[in-house]
């Protein structure tokens, strides 16, 4: 037996529910659809060129929805909008599906707090990428070196004693050269101590920036907010490149909306 056909309240639910995702919230469909190439990326090499180009992401409409996903058309543009793919469309599941029908107010209701439930999650970080992106990896790692330097190796007394460190300097190992080897010593030590402060005094700022950013500009939850200030201040701009992608998203989305508005007051 065929499912039912769509009953006139269902189809309504429909509209007023993509029509106030794609007016009110299309930053969240953003999101959803950037993570879901992500995730495909992964999963499927064929998709690797997707997942490179996530920051071309334009015209993200909700076409549809029901108890088990929605339905999200959404094309991918090259550098300076040169050339453009013709529409696509991304599949979010709902994790677990919904189960109020949609026919009647509250299936309606539980389908508007999931999808705003949706848009906390996918505006969150994901503190894996400090371990699958390259470039966070090398910054930790650096930091870590540093800090570890910093506090817990005397690398004057180091340059000193071991020949071989010492040597590369001029001096140390058995004595001989030891203050030349003791005056490079102080001075990579002070290379040190002002590089690991440079880097934490540079990721608070940053974090402290983006954290405005994610409260003000995009009314990120409290505890996405903190998550953010969190990885950011761990690895500094390959955290914060991306919620200032988010913002300029939402910036021209705006833009976008009001220019439409202007248009249809015009007329």
């Amino acid at each position: 037996m065929s499912p039912p056909n769509p009953t006139r309240d269902t189809a309504s639910c429909f509209r007023r529910i993509c029509k106030y995702m794609n007016e009110k919230h299309p930053l969240s469909l953003y999101a959803m659809v950037q993570s879901t190439l992500e995730t495909a990326g992964r999963d499927d090499p064929r998709n690797k060129f997707l997942l490179k180009t996530t920051s071309t992401i334009k015209n993200c409409r909700m076409t549809s929805i029901d108890l088990d996903e929605i339905k999200i058309s959404y094309v991918t543009c090259s550098e300076n909008d040169a050339t453009c793919s013709r529409p696509k469309e991304a599949i979010v599941p709902f994790h677990p599906p919904l189960k109020q029908s949609l026919d009647d107010k509250q299936g309606e209701k539980e389908a508007l707090s999931r999808l705003v439930q949706m848009h906390h999650k996918f505006l969150a970080p994901r503190f894996s990428w400090l371990i699958t992106d390259t470039t966070c990896q090398t910054i930790l790692l650096s930091m870590a070196g540093l800090a570890y330097a910093h506090y817990f190796v005397d690398i004057p007394q180091a340059l000193k004693q071991d020949a071989i460190l010492g040597s590369m300097v001029g001096g140390g190992g058995d004595g001989g050269g030891g203050g030349v080897a003791e005056k490079w010593g102080h001075r990579i030590e002070n290379a040190v101590k002002v590089s690991w402060m440079f880097g934490v005094l540079a990721h608070l700022a940053e974090a402290v920036y983006v954290a405005y950013i994610c409260k003000v500009y995009l009314n990120m939850t409290y505890r996405n907010v903190v998550s953010w200030f969190l990885v950011v201040t761990l690895v500094g701009y390959p955290m914060t490149s991306k919620v200032l992608q988010l913002k300029n998203v939402q910036q021209k989305m705006s833009e976008k909306s009001l220019n439409v508005k202007m248009k249809k007051k015009g007329k």
